[in-house]
């Protein structure tokens, strides 16, 4: 059974029309431009360093085929090459500008060497065995030059000469001091001057006791800051410190065998020198 049913021959459509050929379009020639720019290579014996620039003119029309070289580049006049020239400005950071210390200031200092009396401190004795030694000072710089320092000195080990047993003795001394720096209180070489303060050596040996004291004895002494000896002034130096003191002891307390003295002695000249590696800080 036909579910349609058609016609012998179906009408033809009427042809449509022939639109108009368009013009072909003109070439359009366009200018292309290429720029290099050279990165400028170090040159020891040069002050700066130069930018080369080149460049290259042709013409490219459409539909050259793909591959067509470009004509040889031409150089640019001298003094477009300089104005593309990439300018370079050098900053030089000093490590003498970081974080440098002022020349005068408060200063503190601690440190730790070896005490070693050189001569007796009472005739006819003999001199007392070396000992570990402290020192912790403050002061303060009103110039670059000079500064006056105050704290503390103790030392203990101080052994009495044939003691067998409990001989060691200590020794106690405020140092007041004025110190004189070559350069400024940061580094270099300085040199002081001053007075120790209530010295006191005391200790046991050979079954007696004994408390040796002076007012004051005179101090001399120099010294090197190490570290920040050159380029910035650093705040913490590590110094090493040659000290002497001289004096003589004008009382003492002894104990000894169910006797005892304490009063006022006639003390012979001694020396004491003390060698000391210092931490400084310049605040």
């Amino acid at each position: 059974m036909r579910l349609f049913e058609t016609s012998d021959a179906l009408p033809q459509l009427p042809q449509l029309p022939q639109l108009p050929q368009l013009p072909q379009l003109p070439r359009v020639t366009r200018d292309v431009t290429a720029f290099t720019t050279l990165t400028p290579a170090s040159n020891a014996g040069a002050s700066g360093a130069a930018s080369a620039v080149g460049a290259g003119t042709g013409t490219l029309t459409s539909g050259a085929p793909e591959g067509a070289a470009l004509p040889t580049r031409a150089a640019l006049p001298a003094r477009a090459a300089e104005a593309a020239a990439p300018v370079r400005e050098t900053v030089t950071v000093k490590e003498n500008d970081i974080d440098e210390t002022k020349p005068s200031g408060w200063v503190f200092s601690f440190g730790s060497g070896g005490l070693f009396p050189a001569t007796s401190f009472v005739p006819g004795a003999k001199a007392l065995g070396p000992g570990v030694s402290f020192d912790v000072r403050l002061g303060y710089y009103p110039a670059a030059h000079i500064g006056l320092v105050v704290g503390f000195r103790g030392s203990y080990g101080h052994e009495v000469s044939g003691c067998v047993d409990s001989c060691s003795g200590y020794s106690l001394q405020v140092p007041v001091m004025l110190q004189l720096a070559a350069q400024d209180r940061t580094r270099g070489i300085y040199a002081e001057l001053g007075v120790g303060v209530a010295t006191t050596y005391a200790g046991a040996g050979g079954g007696a006791t004994y408390s040796l004291s002076s007012p004051a004895e005179m101090k001399v002494g120099f010294g090197y800051r190490f570290a920040g000896s050159g380029g910035a002034r650093r705040s913490t130096t590590l110094d090493l410190n040659l000290g002497v003191d001289v004096g003589s002891i004008t009382s003492a307390e002894v104990h000894a065998a169910g006797r005892s003295y304490s009063g006022k002695v006639d003390g012979a000249m001694h020396v004491v020198l003390a060698l000391s590696a210092i931490m400084h800080f310049s605040l």
